[in-house]
């Protein structure tokens, strides 16, 4: 499973592994989300919006 490699230890010895390390881990919390550009949580209410992605959905079936 994809979730059980982050149960792991880590063993860093050297300290360059350490500072890339942390320096890896800062990168991270600056910017925790990359964003894919399309909004999930988008509400589609009106007949043309619904259509147009019930057509989108044939297509690609």
């Amino acid at each position: 499973m994809a979730t059980s490699s982050i149960f792991h230890n880590v063993v860093l010895r050297d300290p360059k592994e350490v500072d890339d390390f942390l320096t890896a881990l800062e990168a991270s919390e600056a910017d925790p989300y990359v964003s894919s550009g399309i909004s999930l949580s988008e509400v589609m209410t009106t007949k043309e919006d619904i259509l147009r992605l019930h057509e989108l959905r044939m297509k690609s079936m």
